[in-house]
């Protein structure tokens, strides 16, 4: 009996022993299972993206977005894996909405020619491809694909007349699906005979370069994202029937560089620039936002006054800002080098109706070359190009 009580607390014993050896070895697996996963989170959470036609745009869309003033300093070198980038001070100057039309809701000239190649369309791009011809009620038209986002052309009314511009070779947007350290080019090109008044021949050439993955802070929040930086160069060539001439021109290389995030649409940022002999400019800081309510809701909106700068090209003393407003506000005018030294600050009294406000001192004078001249206000602003000659 004594042998046998004995035995039975020896199994206790053991069992014991056991099950205290086995919860040591599951206390150890998780604490290193927890070690492992508080390594593995940070870059579980920070991974890279992929960007595929589900994260652009498709007609019916409507997509709130915000512009920042071009002055505000950015620094377009900072990049690279698994990078933060930090735009939260960026402040809205105004706002407006991307649309994205179904191309058989455009004019039916429109629908006939880019119906079988286009499957969305956008209203209100920019047509600064086509110089010296009165343009306007312009339209741009994009195809998206599993393997690409392209656009195949413009549409605008040229002297009255509504007409489609499509292009021989498509300009490709974005390659997809897209991921870091992508590269890629290709080369577009339009040609237009107007009759009776010019004929306009472009070409450009894109090279997208995918440099940089991370996570980016603008104001309207953080998203894990792709950079993609687009180099743009290109040449136009008109002939003017009405005067017997015709002439060819470089255009300026511009930059576009975008930050892309999964379901967004657009660029949660874009930033663009010019380049004049090896200077960098911003011309458009634009930003995916939600809806704001204006600082100063009856403020005079720079953008809607009538502004410019003459005489242009100017002598560097005599400059004057001429402009017309519907109403009297107060408003900052600063002339800022290329590269971004600011030149001149003055304060301006604006009464309504047309004014020529003559810039700087008398004894003011700006050197021989380029400059931004920015007017702006609490809410709004707006930039000119001044060109500087001896």
């Amino acid at each position: 009996m004594r042998n046998k009580k004995l035995k039975i607390l020896k199994n206790k014993g053991f069992k014991f022993l056991l099950n205290k050896y086995l919860c040591s070895i599951n206390y150890k697996y998780e604490k290193v299972y927890s070690v492992l996963l508080s390594f593995l989170l940070p870059v579980l959470s920070s991974a890279q993206i992929t960007i595929t036609n589900a994260d652009l745009p498709s007609s019916g869309d409507q997509i709130q977005f915000s512009q920042a003033a071009v002055t505000t300093p950015v620094d377009l070198t900072l990049t690279g894996a698994n990078y933060l980038w930090d735009f939260s001070q960026l402040q809205h100057t105004s706002q407006d909405v991307d649309t994205f039309l179904s191309v058989l809701s455009t004019p039916l000239v429109y629908a006939f020619v880019f119906g079988f190649n286009s499957n969305q369309a956008m209203r209100g791009v920019d047509l600064s491809a086509v110089p010296q011809v009165p343009i306007s009620d312009v339209y741009g038209f994009y195809n998206k694909s599993a393997s690409n986002y392209k656009q195949t052309g413009y549409g605008a009314s040229i002297t009255g007349i509504t007409t489609p511009i499509s292009f021989n070779n498509h300009d490709i947007i974005y390659q997809l699906p897209m991921a870091f350290g992508n590269v890629d080019s290709s080369d577009s090109d339009y040609s237009i005979i107007i009759p009776g008044l010019a004929t306009a021949i472009g070409s450009q050439h894109r090279v997208n370069v995918v440099d940089g993955w991370g996570d980016i802070t603008t104001p309207y929040g953080t998203f894990s994202a792709l950079r993609i930086v687009s180099t743009l160069t290109g040449e136009d060539s008109i002939y003017l029937d009405t005067l017997g001439f015709g002439f060819s021109a470089p255009r300026q290389l511009t930059r576009e560089y975008k930050w892309l995030s999964t379901g967004q649409d657009i660029p949660v940022l874009q930033i663009n620039t010019t380049e004049l002999l090896g200077i960098e400019t911003v011309t458009l800081i634009k930003y995916r936002d939600s809806l704001r309510v204006p600082t100063a809701l009856h403020e005079v909106r720079v953008e809607d006054m009538q502004l410019s700068i003459s005489p242009n090209p100017s002598n560097g003393n005599e400059i004057y800002l001429n402009l017309v407003s519907e109403k009297s506000t107060e408003l900052n005018c600063a002339i800022y080098a290329l590269d971004g030294r600011l030149v001149h600050r003055q304060a301006l009294s604006i009464q309504s109706g047309s004014q020529k406000i003559k810039l700087g001192s008398e004894d003011f004078k700006l050197s021989t070359g380029s400059y931004v001249v920015n007017v702006s206000n609490s809410s709004s602003s707006s930039s000119m190009k001044l060109v500087v000659q001896d």
